[in-house]
């Protein structure tokens, strides 16, 4: 009789305490950009509504940027969970930014239309965050899925923490970037609030205005855990694997943009010079890239930028690379750039092909 006695009371002290613990639990909201997603969005949005999440209320918004597809009726069963906002057809900055503004939350986590969450993704970050409160954005692994199903795990191998201002943060920044995307990342509104709102010009890549921005007002946190799904897929507005000419165009125009724009971003939220120019050296290589893919040049001018981005992380190159580098810099030397860039972008995609997959 005792012994149930002293469960009983502990019962209701678990109770009690929980209690408390979630009327301190602030409001989270889910915010989902979407555009012509209509054979996705309602796996991305019954993972969101299926969350593992014990902490406290969460509301989940859907910004449609305009769809041209049936991506509306495919969200019309979810009408009664969720608020639909449909927009005209701005970008992706656009949406995130209007989702934003209409969310309530003091917590919000964003996902793309493409994908879709592990069932513990909100209650992992969400407590992480609330148990760190220096900590105002959060990213983490994720598994890659490929069209024929195939997946691969990508995570960082250990909890990282980082913030701008720091000597060693721009290297660590530059190691976790593909942590940090839409689908990965989650924000404390007052972060928001300094950062926003983004260039509307970013109609795509606007999550990484965000996330490049985010450690300069607060530490950033990588967990190391697979918590979501990116799908790779032939209608990707940034990833796409085959050649073509004006999504390549769109992609230099985001990229020349974030490189101009970053610097200045940074350094008048109290970043040095020097390391803003560390945390953007990489976009700028990428601006430099895509400039020549798409738009062409001189027989030649693809050396100097390969050459720069070999120069700016020597160690990431093992000796046993050095004869694909070597030939490499040579066909830049030597071919008109996007005839290069054509080729460098298909041994990419050989590699990711080869890359081992469950």
């Amino acid at each position: 009789m005792a012994g149930r006695a002293f469960r009983a009371m502990w019962r209701m002290h678990e109770v009690g305490s929980w209690k408390t613990k979630a009327e301190r639990v602030p409001l989270v909201s889910v915010v989902i950009d979407t555009y012509n997603h209509e054979a996705f969005i309602r796996e991305a949005v019954t993972s969101v509504l299926q969350q593992e999440y014990r902490l406290g209320p969460v509301e989940v918004l859907v910004i449609d940027d305009g769809s041209r597809d049936d991506t509306t009726k495919q969200l019309s069963v979810f009408a009664d969970r969720l608020r639909i906002v449909q927009k005209e057809n701005g970008g992706q900055a656009s949406a995130l930014n209007l989702g934003v503004s209409l969310a309530k939350g003091d917590i919000i986590a964003f996902l793309d239309g493409d994908d879709w969450w592990h069932p513990r993704k909100l209650q992992a970050v969400v407590e992480y965050l609330l148990r760190n409160p220096g900590v105002g954005m959060a990213g983490h692994g994720i598994v890659e899925v490929a069209t024929d199903g195939s997946q691969r795990a990508l995570r960082p191998g250990e909890l990282i923490r980082f913030d701008l201002k720091s000597e060693s943060g721009p290297t660590t920044f530059n190691r976790v970037t593909c942590f940090l995307g839409t689908s990965r990342l989650t924000c404390r509104r007052a972060v928001l609030d300094q950062l926003l709102p983004i260039p509307e010009a970013l109609v795509i890549e606007a999550d990484e205005y965000l996330f490049t921005l985010g450690g300069a007002v607060a530490e950033v946190a990588v967990l190391d855990e697979t918590l979501c799904y990116y799908r790779l897929h032939g209608q990707n507005l940034y990833q796409f694997g085959d050649y073509d000419p004006a999504r390549l165009k769109r992609k230099h125009s985001v990229v020349a943009k974030l490189a101009e724009t970053l610097p200045k971003r940074l350094t008048a939220l109290g970043v040095s010079d020097a390391n803003a120019y560390k945390v953007v050296e990489n976009t700028a290589h990428d601006a430099r890239r895509l400039g020549l893919a798409a738009h062409g040049g001189h027989i030649g001018t693809a050396f100097p930028v390969e050459w720069a981005v070999m120069r700016a992380d020597p160690e990431r190159w093992s000796w046993a690379w050095w004869p694909v580098k070597a030939l490499m810099l040579l066909l830049a030397l030597i071919l008109p750039p996007k005839l290069f860039y054509r080729i460098r972008h298909r041994y990419s995609m050989l590699m990711t092909a080869c890359a081992p997959r469950a």
